[in-house]
């Protein structure tokens, strides 16, 4: 996370136009906070950004293996008996940077795993 964390915080520094558009955007969905609190909130965004961009990366390059104990598979049980009574199991989810690295992790438990997710372009392309 540390990694991340300066990631993140070295992209709040130099990537001036997407600060400047985080920025705006922070503005616009809470007016309500002062200019030190919408600060505050750009700044964590990048560093969760960076802290995500990590994660990715770890999902995608490390062994499961040596995930499993920095995670804690809470609910497990319900799968398994789901599983059991040949019943599916439909979880719904945010998109949040770290997705990639729940699936790798939900491999780990040997519960069978469809994922569904909707390209941007092709959102984009309805407009």
């Amino acid at each position: 996370m540390a990694i991340g964390k300066g990631l993140g915080l070295l992209a709040w520094r130099f990537a001036k136009r997407r600060r400047h558009i985080t920025d705006t955007n922070i503005a616009l969905c809470f007016p309500e906070k002062n200019a030190e609190q919408q600060r505050q909130l750009v700044k964590d965004s990048f560093i969760a950004n960076g802290i995500g961009l990590v994660e990715t990366a770890t999902g995608w390059c490390r062994d499961g293996e040596s995930l499993r104990h920095r995670v804690a598979y809470i609910g497990e049980e319900h799968m398994a008996r789901a599983q059991a009574r040949g019943k599916g199991v439909i979880i719904v989810g945010v998109h949040f940077s770290s997705l990639d690295l729940g699936g790798a992790l939900h491999a780990l438990f040997s519960l069978p795993m469809r994922s569904i997710a909707r390209t941007i372009i092709l959102c984009l392309s309805a407009l």
